[in-house]
Protein backbone atom coordinates (compact mmCIF):
# COMPACT_ATOMS: atom_id res chain seq x y z
CA UNK A 1 0.00 0.00 0.00
CA UNK A 2 1.69 3.20 -0.84
CA UNK A 3 0.93 5.65 1.83
CA UNK A 4 2.41 9.01 -0.38
CA UNK A 5 0.21 8.45 -3.34
CA UNK A 6 -2.78 8.00 -1.03
CA UNK A 7 -1.97 11.21 1.12
CA UNK A 8 -1.24 13.04 -2.31
CA UNK A 9 -4.65 12.13 -3.67
CA UNK A 10 -6.22 13.02 -1.04
CA UNK A 11 -4.55 16.37 -0.71
CA UNK A 12 -5.50 17.18 -4.52
CA UNK A 13 -9.20 16.17 -3.70
CA UNK A 14 -9.42 18.63 -0.83
CA UNK A 15 -7.71 21.26 -2.50
CA UNK A 16 -10.40 20.84 -5.27
CA UNK A 17 -12.97 21.11 -3.06
CA UNK A 18 -11.50 24.04 -0.87
CA UNK A 19 -11.05 25.91 -4.18
CA UNK A 20 -15.00 25.18 -4.71
CA UNK A 21 -16.25 26.81 -1.60
CA UNK A 22 -14.00 29.89 -2.11
CA UNK A 23 -14.62 30.98 -5.53
CA UNK A 24 -15.87 30.07 -8.99
CA UNK A 25 -12.92 32.04 -10.88
CA UNK A 26 -10.72 28.76 -9.86
CA UNK A 27 -12.60 26.08 -11.70
CA UNK A 28 -9.52 26.08 -13.89
CA UNK A 29 -7.01 24.56 -10.62
CA UNK A 30 -9.85 22.64 -9.42
CA UNK A 31 -10.36 20.59 -12.52
CA UNK A 32 -6.39 20.65 -12.71
CA UNK A 33 -5.91 18.98 -8.75
CA UNK A 34 -8.85 16.45 -9.54
CA UNK A 35 -6.36 15.25 -12.60
CA UNK A 36 -3.82 14.57 -10.01
CA UNK A 37 -5.43 12.93 -7.37
CA UNK A 38 -6.27 10.61 -10.28
CA UNK A 39 -3.33 10.34 -10.82
CA UNK A 40 -1.70 9.66 -7.51
CA UNK A 41 -4.99 6.58 -7.42
CA UNK A 42 -3.09 5.15 -10.62
CA UNK A 43 -0.07 5.57 -9.31
CA UNK A 44 -1.62 4.04 -6.17
CA UNK A 45 -2.93 1.37 -7.79
CA UNK A 46 0.46 0.46 -10.19
CA UNK A 47 2.66 0.44 -7.33
CA UNK A 48 0.24 -2.21 -5.04
CA UNK A 49 -0.11 -4.53 -8.40
CA UNK A 50 3.95 -4.44 -8.83
CA UNK A 51 3.47 -2.58 -11.90
CA UNK A 52 6.45 -0.42 -12.71
CA UNK A 53 5.72 3.21 -11.53
CA UNK A 54 5.62 5.11 -15.04
CA UNK A 55 7.95 8.20 -15.44
CA UNK A 56 5.85 10.67 -17.39
CA UNK A 57 1.94 11.41 -18.46
CA UNK A 58 2.91 9.17 -21.89
CA UNK A 59 3.74 6.28 -20.17
CA UNK A 60 1.12 6.23 -17.77
CA UNK A 61 -1.30 7.17 -20.18
CA UNK A 62 -0.63 3.49 -21.65
CA UNK A 63 -0.28 2.16 -18.49
CA UNK A 64 -4.12 2.90 -17.97
CA UNK A 65 -5.03 1.54 -21.29
CA UNK A 66 -2.92 -1.67 -20.88
CA UNK A 67 -4.25 -2.81 -17.00
CA UNK A 68 -7.13 -0.26 -16.66
CA UNK A 69 -9.18 0.30 -19.14
CA UNK A 70 -12.52 0.50 -17.57
CA UNK A 71 -11.23 3.92 -16.40
CA UNK A 72 -9.31 4.50 -19.33
CA UNK A 73 -12.25 7.16 -21.09
CA UNK A 74 -12.41 9.01 -18.18
CA UNK A 75 -8.55 9.04 -17.03
CA UNK A 76 -8.39 10.19 -20.56
CA UNK A 77 -11.04 12.64 -20.68
CA UNK A 78 -9.73 14.26 -17.20
CA UNK A 79 -5.94 14.96 -18.20
CA UNK A 80 -7.24 16.76 -21.29
CA UNK A 81 -9.48 18.65 -19.71
CA UNK A 82 -6.30 19.38 -17.19
CA UNK A 83 -3.85 19.73 -19.53
CA UNK A 84 -5.96 22.80 -21.37
CA UNK A 85 -6.80 24.38 -18.13
CA UNK A 86 -2.88 24.23 -17.23
CA UNK A 87 -1.04 24.94 -20.68
CA UNK A 88 -3.51 26.83 -23.05
CA UNK A 89 -7.08 28.04 -21.32
CA UNK A 90 -6.30 29.09 -18.12
CA UNK A 91 -9.58 30.96 -16.80
CA UNK A 92 -11.20 30.68 -19.73
CA UNK A 93 -11.69 27.42 -19.42
CA UNK A 94 -15.59 26.82 -20.09
CA UNK A 95 -17.48 26.79 -16.09
CA UNK A 96 -19.80 23.60 -17.53
CA UNK A 97 -16.37 21.63 -18.14
CA UNK A 98 -16.18 21.70 -14.09
CA UNK A 99 -19.11 19.36 -13.71
CA UNK A 100 -18.08 17.20 -16.56
CA UNK A 101 -14.41 16.99 -15.02
CA UNK A 102 -16.32 15.84 -11.59
CA UNK A 103 -18.35 13.28 -13.47
CA UNK A 104 -14.86 11.70 -14.89
CA UNK A 105 -12.83 11.95 -11.45
CA UNK A 106 -15.79 10.00 -9.81
CA UNK A 107 -15.50 7.05 -12.22
CA UNK A 108 -11.73 6.63 -11.75
CA UNK A 109 -12.04 7.37 -7.61
CA UNK A 110 -15.51 4.30 -7.94
CA UNK A 111 -13.03 2.28 -9.43
CA UNK A 112 -9.80 2.88 -7.71
CA UNK A 113 -10.91 3.64 -4.07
Amino acid sequence: MSTFQDSQSTHNRETSDFLHTVSPLHHDWEIITLFYSALHKVDKYFIDNGITKPRNHGERKNLVRQHLSIIYPSYHKLSTFSHRARYTVGTNIPINELPVAQTHYNVIDTNLP
